[in-house]
């Protein structure tokens, strides 16, 4: 059987997604009883671009060398439920805070005194909630190698902490997107629980 790969609360492992090992029941289970819940959190550096920096990277950065400087620092909680009905099909559901240190939030909220014009006046940024993000996927299996899957993500910065900065223009945002994904390599045995 294929299984997608989900990360485990906190350590952010990749772990197969499987059916329960109880034998079936003669009645149908809910979407709610089948879900399975996790909560995780994942703290980060962020490069210039906001995306997180990942081992030898990330270390370079801290320590102020390679190509990216470190830009803060970023702890995103988040509430991630997922479901496998019966069949090829998955489905999950999420919702997170981005929460950053004032260096991020003047990376990507601030604007310095040499940066402020008459339509954009300077402005410093604060630590605290930098934003909020819901999203949907949904996942099914083509095959044993092939699966296609769409999600849906709504970010928002309303109530955040640099929601008044000159540089926000709309509070929430909408990112969408389909794919296709094919496993080549598999191991040999599969992961236990």
């Amino acid at each position: 059987t294929d299984a997608a790969p989900r990360r485990t609360p906190v350590t952010g492992q990749v772990r197969p997604l499987g059916r329960p090992k109880t034998a079936p029941t003669a009645t149908p289970r809910s979407a709610v009883e089948a879900a399975s819940a996790s909560v995780s959190a994942t703290a980060s550096t962020t490069a210039p671009t906001g995306r997180p920096l990942g081992g030898a990277r990330a270390a370079a950065a801290r320590r102020g060398g390679g190509r990216a400087a470190r830009r803060g620092t970023a702890f995103e909680p988040e509430l991630n439920v997922q479901w496998r009905p019966q069949g090829r099909a998955s489905y999950s559901l999420s919702l997170s805070a981005v929460v950053g240190d004032q260096r991020l939030a003047q990376t990507f909220y601030g604007v310095s005194a040499s940066q402020a014009t008459s339509g954009r006046a300077a402005y410093t940024a604060q630590s605290g909630l930098m934003g909020w993000r819901a999203a949907g996927t949904y996942s099914r299996a083509l095959g044993p190698d092939w699966r296609v899957f769409t999600y849906l993500r709504a970010d928002s910065v309303a109530g955040a902490a640099n929601e008044a900065s000159p540089l926000v223009r709309k509070t929430t945002g909408l990112t969408a997107g389909i794919g296709l994904s094919y496993t080549w390599l598999r191991s040999s045995q599969r992961a236990r629980d």
